[in-house]
């Protein structure tokens, strides 16, 4: 396996310059501003923009909301650059068409939804330091959201930053055990025009799965099955596993998918992990 980003207590140089008085301004505000953007996201303020510039009062109307409120949020946005004015009428900057605007293939409000919704189980932090209480995660986000959430980190980069750094040479036959929307085997078939890629999940991932590979152009490539992947097997004779943010189950389940991995695995096959694991070095 290689690791990408390696990290030991040698290479480890702490820059305390990044903690500014305005860095400190920033995380006091992050929160707050994660909420604006996550509420319009989920108004669909940005797409409506980008589709038409509008005033406070007509997007009011569109959405259903309070005139006054909705115009705070509009003006909000515009702080954080997202939006502007001329006249009454507000237009997206860049990054809002970039990232915000619900057509764009880069678009996060998915993500930002996930991260606003499991913000919520931060508030038992103190319990679970001082008493060992683990606090109940009772934040349900949609299936479709939750998987086009984290299709869009391999969208922002992640995606390149893999194939930039895991060479999977003359590999044939490629299984993505819990593959989500399929992104990062997607990104392997566009750069090895040789591999096949059989992609595992649950049935209503897949379902997103399946728009999702519709919409490349290797899509002829690219098989899906039905899976649990604590219960089932992989198949055999593969030469990549691929598990891309799956190992946050217990440690019994974790165990039983990396041996189910190599079971997979053709002798000399390769394993890769794309996760954030916490490891110590001695």
């Amino acid at each position: 396996m290689q690791n990408i980003n390696s990290h030991t207590p040698d290479s480890d140089k702490v820059n305390e310059s990044i903690w500014t008085s305005q860095s400190w301004q920033n995380l006091t505000s992050s929160f707050g501003l994660l909420k604006v953007l996550d509420v319009a996201c989920e108004l669909k303020l940005f797409t409506l923009i980008a589709e038409k510039p509008s005033t406070a009062s007509a997007l009011a109307e569109e959405t259903g909301c309070k005139p006054y409120y909705l115009k705070a949020l509009l003006d909000t946005c515009v702080s954080m650059c997202l939006l502007k004015t001329e006249d009454v009428l507000y237009y997206c900057r860049q990054p809002a068409l970039t990232y915000l605007d619900e057509t764009s293939d880069y678009y996060v409000g998915h993500f930002l939804h996930i991260i606003s919704v499991e913000s919520v189980m931060w508030n038992g932090l103190m319990n679970l330091i001082q008493h060992g209480e683990v606090p109940e995660n009772n934040a349900e986000v949609e299936t479709e959201v939750f998987t086009m959430g984290m299709h869009a980190l391999g969208m922002l980069g992640e995606a390149d930053n893999l194939l930039a750094h895991v060479d999977i040479g003359d590999a044939i036959q490629l299984v993505d055990v819990g593959c989500g929307s399929g992104v990062y085997s997607i990104a392997f078939c566009e750069q090895y025009p040789n591999l096949r890629a059989t992609l595992l999940d649950r049935p209503e991932v897949l379902e997103t799965t399946k728009r999702v590979v519709s919409q490349s152009s290797i899509s002829d490539r690219i098989e899906f099955k039905i899976a649990d992947m604590v219960k089932d097997d992989y198949g055999n004779d593969r030469d990549v596993v691929l598990l891309s943010d799956v190992l946050y189950q217990s440690r019994k389940d974790c165990i039983t998918i990396l041996s189910s991995a190599f079971r997979a695995l053709k002798p000399g096959g390769l394993l890769i992990i794309v996760d954030i694991l916490y490891c110590t070095f001695e």
